[in-house]
């Protein structure tokens, strides 16, 4: 608690703004300090890691992917920066997770084939391992032959994929789908493009935000414990 009011007072939160703006602020500048500590702040004051994604962290992100259109090659620059640097917040945020007690159900997945956003995937993993799971990610432009490869090696519950740069097509996904069957693993598919209007199989859903999929992911986690 020391620490919270510690962090609380270098921070000034009476200016209004929201707290996307609070990070986009941070974030265009590049205070990773302060950016870092305003998450963390966020998470020890009550905040989820999904609700943060959803929240402040979404529309600092949405906010500097625009910048390019009117600030041309130092809107690029503000963007990759704060991309690095939201790496490096998810990654803190993870150390705030406590350890869990017992076993956990599994999870793996990663951003498609062409795919190469990095932050989306890693929020995922975050917010289950706040949820609750073992939770490997893979990475981005990840090819399905190799997502279904971890996908055989780790035997998960729950498999996720984080589509950001297109609407992805089921077809390309069937090795990954035939691997999930084989061991009974539900297939989670979002992000910003999410998957390309097909019908979906058994055991494969399309969801919007990373607050759906980690409800999702929980009452999955309830099951797999009773069974246990």
């Amino acid at each position: 608690m020391i620490w919270l009011i510690w962090i609380l007072r270098g921070l000034d939160l009476r200016d209004g703004l929201s707290d996307g703006d609070r990070l986009f602020k941070m974030l265009q500048r590049g205070e990773s300090q302060s950016a870092d500590d305003f998450v963390r702040t966020l998470f020890i004051g009550g905040m989820s890691i999904e609700q943060i994604v959803d929240g402040p962290f979404r529309n600092a992100f949405i906010r500097l992917g625009e910048l390019w259109e009117v600030e041309g090659d130092a809107g690029i620059m503000w963007e990759h920066r704060a991309t690095q640097l939201g790496i490096g917040i998810l990654q803190s945020l993870r150390t705030l997770i406590p350890e869990p007690i017992g076993p956990q159900p599994r999870a793996v997945g990663a951003a498609p084939a062409s795919d190469p956003y990095q932050l989306p995937s890693m929020a995922v993993q975050a917010a289950l391992e706040g949820a609750g799971f073992e939770a490997t990610n893979c990475g981005p432009d990840t090819p399905p032959a190799s997502l279904a490869a971890a996908i055989d090696e780790t035997r998960p519950l729950l498999v996720w994929i984080s589509s950001t740069a297109s609407a992805l097509p089921l077809e390309p996904l069937e090795p990954v789908v035939r691997a999930a069957q084989q061991v009974g693993a539900h297939i989670v598919i979002g992000g910003q493009r999410g998957i390309d209007g097909a019908i979906l199989p058994d055991r494969v859903s399309a969801m919007e935000t990373l607050s759906e999929l980690t409800a999702f992911a929980r009452g999955l986690a309830a099951q797999w414990r009773a069974r246990q």
